[in-house]
This record gives structure tokens, sequence and C-alpha cells, in this order.
């Protein structure tokens, strides 16, 4: 069976954050953001391939999100640098919902026979990692920076700054009630195909 293009760009992005990840976790405990430039230089090797492969598929909606990361990891060149650096930290730790994401779908086409079978576990597991990070961590960490924006300092960055973190977040809400309609869905029809065969 010949691995689609989907299946290695989830590779991609599975091996992007279990890199990026653990340095973002490292800076965190050790509150020390110097080695932002190689969090850059990772990123800037992901996101525009990741956009690239998201446009040959479609993704149209992971194109926004992409673009969004690109400007935001660019920020602290532009406006309070320690402050931007140590969001953008913060911010990345919720990729961790993303190792799940990419790991179900590279289950899903490497064995979809495991994937089947696990299907709705799978799913659920996908669902409470991605509410518990990208909207219970990541909603008052965006709040809390949002507060310590200095509009005086540098005004029009700040009001791009907030238009991107609504846009973002936007995106993170509408993602999260998708994914529970998809698991409410998936739960029913798995319930009435069990009710038919009894």
């Amino acid at each position: 069976m010949a691995l689609t293009l989907s299946f290695w760009h989830n590779a991609l992005s599975f091996i992007y954050c279990i890199i990026i990840i653990p340095i973002v976790i490292q800076a965190i405990r050790n509150d020390d953001f110097t080695n932002y430039e190689l969090i850059l230089q990772l990123s800037m090797g992901y996101f525009p391939l990741s956009m690239i492969i998201n446009y040959y598929e479609k993704e149209r909606l992971f194109i926004i999100h992409h673009i969004i990361v690109i400007i935001v990891l660019f920020l602290p060149y532009v406006s309070d640098y320690n402050l931007y650096v140590k969001f953008i930290y913060y911010a990345l730790l919720a990729e961790i919902s993303t190792v799940v994401l990419t790991l179900k779908f590279m289950i899903k086409e490497g064995t979809p026979v495991l994937y089947w079978h696990f299907k709705n576990y799978i799913d659920l597991t996908f669902m409470i990692v991605f509410w518990i990070v990208r909207i219970g961590y990541l909603t008052p960490i965006v709040y809390y920076f949002s507060l310590e924006l200095d509009y005086e300092k540098n005004y029009y960055c700040t009001i791009l700054t907030n238009c991107l973190i609504i846009l973002m977040m936007t995106m993170n809400y509408y993602w999260a009630v998708a994914i529970i309609i998809k698991f409410y869905n998936a739960i029913n029809e798995y319930l009435s195909k069990k009710n038919l065969k009894n």
C-alpha cells in the first residue's frame, strides 16, 4: 500500500512537534527563552512547507492558521521582544494537540484496520486533548498576554496582534465545536449500528 502526500504531511507535522515541544518545555521550565532563533528556524522550515502542502490539499483554513503563526513569529522583532517571545513559547506548547491529531491520521492511513477498530477511542482522545490544550490552556494564556500588551509602546503592532489573536482563537473554537459534532455523530452512528444488530 502506497502512502499518500497526506500521510507524509502528517509525519512532517509530527516530527516538527516532537522536536519543538521538548525545547519549549525546557525553556519554560528554566525561564530561559534565549534560544528563540532555533524556534524560529525550525518553525520557518516547517510552516511554509506545510502551507504549500495545504494549498495542494485544498486545506484553506490551515493556510490561514500558518500565515498567522508566521506573522506572530516575527512580531518580537518589531515590538516588545521579551514579551512576544515568552508568549510564543507558551503558545507553541499547544502543539501537543497536533501530536495526537497527526498520529490519528497516520494510523488511519498507515494501518486502517487498527484505526477503524479503535476509531472512537482515538477520536475521543484527540477531542479531550484538543479541548484541554487549545481551549482550556491556550485561552487564558492568550488573555493574559493581551493584557500585557502596551498600546502606547507600539500601537499598530498591538492592534495587529489582537486581530491575529482573535482570528486564531476563533479558528480554535470553530475546530473545537466541529470536533464535538463529528464525535457526537460518530457515536450516534455506532449506537445505531449496534441497535440494528440486536
